[in-house]
């Protein structure tokens, strides 16, 4: 069974509605037509409009296929707090789909996760996959705080650099690896849907580093840089 944890960070957003509905409606029905059976909405902020929601909607009656459950900390600010706070809980031992709430898509996530088994079977440190899809920098779908440069192990798909900051004409790079990465590719063009296939390390790491905030910037960086963990 695939678990997923939706945190809301921004009610006002997974509220707003799209065709008269709400994106978070969206975002559900995108997870449980990929087959997740059970999920966590985490609210950090304005839980009482969020519950309320989910109360009335089709996701919390009893002919439901998917288990919603809205868990509550007005304590967490970040997405790092969330998931040490999920952690804290022991609800989940397995893979789980950790997504924003303000996700509309129709991408099936069953190959997607499929693929994430795979490698987690032939590499145990392979413990997060994430979905990027591959945008023109100047496309109007991009926001500034959409523009990463993401380099890539093209053999294996496998990330081995990351950074938001892409203002300057110029990024630094540690020489090792183009030695350790005979054949890296550095991209442009990939956007970010915020759409990952996390291993239960990734709730633990959170807990070990309690500096780590944001799932990219901070998480992503992160185990990129360790060189102990052997984390992928």
């Amino acid at each position: 069974m695939m678990i997923a944890v939706v945190p809301q960070e921004n009610y006002e957003m997974c509220l707003l509605p799209l065709v008269n509905t709400p994106v978070l409606d969206y975002t559900l029905e995108f997870l449980a037509s990929s087959g997740v059976k059970e999920i966590f909405v985490f609210c950090c902020a304005h839980p009482e409009l969020i519950s309320a929601h989910l109360d009335g909607s089709k996701w919390t009656k009893a002919s439901s296929k998917v288990t919603v459950t809205t868990i509550i900390n007005t304590q967490c600010i970040t997405i790092g707090d969330a998931l040490r706070d999920m952690d804290s809980r022991d609800v989940i031992s397995g893979d789980f789909v950790l997504v924003a709430g303000d996700v509309v898509s129709n991408l099936d996530l069953r190959p997607v996760i499929a693929e994430h088994k795979r490698r987690r079977e032939a590499d145990k440190g392979a413990i997060m996959t994430s979905v990027y899809k591959k945008v023109a920098p100047s496309h109007r779908t991009r926001s500034l705080n959409d523009d990463v440069i993401v380099g890539l192990n093209t053999e294996t798909s496998e990330v081995v650099y990351f950074s938001s900051e892409v203002e300057s004409s110029k990024i630094d790079l540690d020489v090792r690896l183009f030695t350790e990465v005979p054949k890296l590719e550095l991209r442009h063009d990939l956007l970010d849907t915020f759409i990952d296939i996390c291993a239960p390390e990734v709730l633990m790491l959170f807990s070990d580093n309690f500096d780590y905030s944001d799932l990219r910037s901070d998480f992503v960086r992160g185990i990129l840089g360790a060189e102990i963990l052997g984390n992928k």
